[in-house]
């Protein structure tokens, strides 16, 4: 969303799940294992690119009018699944990560 705020120098989880199910309503944002929204993105963006498979998924880019907007950081580990995972195995998986990078709680 666009009123989270990303605190510089913090370790996040994100992880974002689809479901093929062909639906806006079947992409699922997550942020430290923890659903953020079920957000309709009808107009566009990522279930457009889903759709088809000749489109490829950028990661830490993003085209802007034009012109392509980076993420300056580290993004890692990146894992990608031939299936939706559920909300529980999100969290589970953030919980078995999250001590790598210093959170503790």
């Amino acid at each position: 969303k666009e009123t989270d705020n990303v605190v510089l120098n913090t370790w996040a989880f994100y992880a974002i799940t689809y479901d093929a199910s062909e639906a806006v309503t079947g992409v699922s944002f997550y942020k430290d294992g923890v659903a953020v929204a079920d957000t309709d993105i009808s107009g566009g963006g990522a279930y457009v690119a889903m759709e088809s498979n000749s489109i490829g998924i950028d990661i830490g880019c993003r085209e802007n009018g034009g012109k392509e907007n980076f993420f300056y950081g580290y993004i890692g580990p990146l894992q990608v699944y031939r299936y939706a995972l559920t909300s529980a195995q999100i969290r589970a998986y953030y919980h078995s990560q999250k001590w790598l990078f210093g959170v503790i709680s």
